[in-house]
């Protein structure tokens, strides 16, 4: 980041309703900029979000295998500087969070002793765990066991797990 007026340059005040930083151990800065339900992350390697007035922000991309994932924060970043506010077009939501709200239900239940049967009855109705429960597919049975097992996996740390793009909990 270099202090440059100009057509590509960036106003870091324009920024400022969005932007909170964190200086890390080693002096490295971090900018997060967000909007409490949407956020970009931004790893400062030279300059910093501190200075005021207009900057030039280089980006860098490496690499083929990881460019796709490391253009979207830069496309979300160019459209809250272009628009003044976060873009939801741009921040799909993510098909895992309904699996991690019920891992988080699971484990409520199981922690306050709800028995598997129970747990189904929350999560898909009691109707739904009266016909299939004890019929001839036992599918929903070994989905509520797979949710427990899951569950009980996330509280001893697997929660981790949620934050890497690659977690490995299925349903």
């Amino acid at each position: 980041m270099a202090p440059a007026p100009g057509p590509d340059s960036v106003d870091l005040s324009v920024l400022a309703p969005w932007l909170s930083l964190v200086r890390s151990a080693a002096g490295k800065e971090h900018a997060l900029l967000s909007d409490g339900a949407r956020h970009i992350r931004i790893d400062v390697e030279q300059g910093s979000f501190a200075q005021a007035g207009p900057v030039t922000i280089r980006y860098h991309i490496a690499g083929f295998a990881t460019a796709r994932a490391r253009l979207a924060p830069l496309r979300r970043f160019l459209d809250l500087v272009r628009r003044g506010r976060f873009s939801r077009s741009l921040y799909p939501p993510d098909p895992r969070l309904q699996r991690h709200a019920a891992l988080l239900r699971v484990h409520d239940a199981i922690s306050i002793g709800a028995t598997q049967r129970e747990i189904g009855a929350a999560l898909f109705g009691a109707a739904r765990i009266e016909k299939e429960w004890d019929g001839a597919s036992d599918s929903l049975r070994l989905r509520v066991r797979r949710l427990a097992r899951d569950a009980r996996a996330m509280a001893r740390g697997g929660y981790r797990l949620l934050l890497r793009r690659s977690g490995h909990y299925r349903d």
